[in-house]
């Protein structure tokens, strides 16, 4: 489902107590995930699984949430999407960022994309896997 950034915005906007935000599955690229930098309630989980966020989106998702103090659980399985770009280093350091500055998080689901197209054989799984040792670097060192 293609997910038009000006509707993410308006349902963001709309405010509440806690929310529960699952776009996963939509199209949702680095231009939708930069609306959820306009977010002003309390998120407390947020699923971007099997979107189209790629290396930038998911750098910004992790920019957006650094910081945030309510969001107990992320989901970025399969966000990071074949093929590998030039802001994979990127993402990964926001991701870094993000679990050393947030110290609500519980859970962060994160899995490459293990099949079809994009899969390990296209650098899917083993990119990543490689790609995100610093990350794993920082779990050791989080105070989180």
């Amino acid at each position: 489902t293609q997910v038009p950034a000006a509707a993410v915005k308006q349902l963001l906007l709309r405010g509440g107590a806690a929310l529960e935000l699952d776009v996963g599955g939509c199209a949702l690229h680095a231009a939708g995930a930069r609306q959820f930098a306009t977010i002003k309630t309390h998120v407390v989980r947020v699923d971007f699984s099997d979107t189209e966020l790629g290396d930038e989106g998911v750098a910004v998702v992790c920019e957006t949430f650094s910081g945030n103090m309510t969001l107990r659980e992320l989901a970025l399985n399969r966000a990071f999407r074949p093929p590998r770009t030039k802001q994979r280093a990127w993402a990964v350091l926001q991701l870094v960022k993000l679990i050393n500055s947030n110290f609500a998080l519980r859970t962060l689901h994160l899995q490459g994309d293990v099949g079809g197209a994009g899969g390990a054989s296209a650098g899917g799984k083993a990119s990543l896997r490689a790609d995100v040792a610093p990350f794993i670097d920082a779990l050791a060192t989080t105070q989180s």
